[in-house]
């Protein structure tokens, strides 16, 4: 077993929405499936629509029309030790110690993302929200999963109705849970933010006039526009590329030989310094990421960046500035995270393969921002390999300098290969530091890395 936990990807959708999702069957393999999360704006189709998906028979399948709610204070009554407590644990529970695991980190990536994209949060709008979050799932979840032993029977939701960031969050909830999720509308009236739009498929009917349809893939703001008539399948971003074209400027950087500590040096220009601010962009601390795919895709410890609200990234000898306002994904039992930035021109470092074995002794480089000392390279042997069972993480020890802001830096063997993420170290000894192995990195953010 490589991976303990439940992990969804997303399902592309196509023209065919409907259709796609009542026969969509979504593949589960190694605690991984596939998922349909769609929203749909139907126009005229939007009766025919409702009425096919009205009489889907499924074992699992929730059909509701409209998800407002009510928030009155006899609901808010029922949830308030909870929220007292700070301890958000629903009534629902999955059988499942993996699910039932998933399904409270969920809860709190979804807070999180409402922080994040409301605007001036306040403390009781948190607590509204958890309550109606907490709401949505002691009304459907008994409805939805009825089988909670095995990760094997999962629902279908289907809504329609108002649709705002509570309601789209709780969408978002049931897909990380791995169930396949439809929101569908007559007219584009969406209030969501783009960057949690993404989170999610689009497909607008109206453009179907013209036999195109338009896409948004997870993970990526820009528009592709397909032929309807074409038996290609839209074009997507690289998060579902397993096989692409690369071209030479964009190629991750590989070497098949060893590398002279000058020629390492370079790969420095991948390794960024990021700044994270508070909601007042006010610097809080400084830690640094690795460039892993040329789309702007940067992989960092999820302690760096988990209390900010921004992140100002720079690139070594570059003038311009890039910000990033959302960690696109993150995992706190691996301590990774990922952040997005757009119009990057520099080579993403090539992580070690999986079937690839490091030894004890072996050279290796660390290159970060110690203290804010921006990319600092040092040298030094791997010391050990440690395993945390609880998180089914995987950990090189080595000795290296590592200091604070060093975090999320790169750990690189004499080939030019990513084999680690540096996450820390331990005061009382010297050198006694520890990166998160190239397997954890490639379990956790497969679908970012550039091959």
């Amino acid at each position: 077993m490589n991976n303990p936990y439940f992990q969804t990807t997303l399902k592309i959708a196509k023209t065919d929405i409907i259709n796609d999702y009542i026969c969509f069957s979504g593949r589960y393999c190694n605690f991984k499936k596939e998922t349909f999360f769609t929203i749909y704006v139907a126009n005229e189709n939007y009766k025919n629509s409702i009425s096919k998906l009205k009489n889907l028979n499924q074992k699992g399948f929730l059909f509701e029309p409209n998800i407002n709610f009510d928030i009155t204070d006899e609901i808010s009554s029922k949830y308030k030790n909870i929220l007292k407590n700070k301890n958000i644990i629903p009534n629902f529970k999955f059988s499942n110690k993996i699910w039932q695991d998933v399904f409270l980190s969920s809860i709190d990536t979804i807070i999180y993302l409402f922080k994040k994209n409301s605007s001036e949060c306040k403390n009781q709008d948190i607590d509204l929200f958890i309550t109606e979050i907490l709401f949505l799932i002691d009304n459907y979840f008994d409805k939805l999963f009825l089988q909670t032993e095995k990760l094997n029977l999962f629902p279908k939701f289907v809504c329609s109705g108002k649709i705002e960031i509570e309601q789209y969050l709780f969408l978002y909830l049931l897909h990380l849970l791995g169930c396949d999720v439809l929101y569908i509308n007559q007219k584009n009236d969406i209030n969501i933010p783009n960057n949690l739009l993404n989170l999610s498929n689009f497909c607008n009917q109206e453009n179907e006039k013209n036999n195109k349809s338009i896409i948004i893939s997870k993970h990526t703001k820009s528009l592709e526009i397909t032929n309807k008539k074409s038996d290609k399948p839209p074009k997507i971003s690289l998060d579902y590329i397993k096989k692409s074209r690369i071209s030479e400027k964009s190629k991750p950087i590989h070497n098949h030989s060893e590398l002279s500590y000058e020629e390492l040096a370079k790969f420095s220009s991948s390794v960024v310094m990021i700044n994270i601010l508070d909601e007042n962009k006010k610097s809080i601390g400084v830690g640094s990421g690795v460039l892993i795919n040329s789309k702007g895709y940067i992989i960092t410890n999820f302690h760096v960046v988990s209390s900010g609200m921004y992140y100002k990234i720079q690139f070594e000898e570059e003038d311009e500035t890039f910000f990033a306002d959302t960690i696109i994904k993150y995992n706190q039992n691996f301590d990774l995270a990922i952040l997005k930035i757009n119009n990057v021109t520099k080579k993403p470092i090539s992580i070690l393969n999986k079937s690839q074995k490091l030894s004890r002794g072996q050279k290796i480089v660390a290159i970060g921002s110690p203290l804010g000392l921006f990319n600092t390279i040092s040298d030094g042997i791997i010391s050990g390999f440690r395993k945390n069972e609880n998180s089914a993480c995987s950990f090189i020890q080595f000795t290296a300098p590592s200091s604070p802001g060093s975090s999320g830096g790169a750990l690189i063997d004499l080939y030019g290969n990513l084999v680690g993420i540096m996450a820390g170290g331990f005061s009382e000894g010297q050198n006694l530091n520890i990166a998160i192995d190239y397997t954890t990195i490639h379990d956790f953010a497969h679908n970012f890395i550039e091959y």
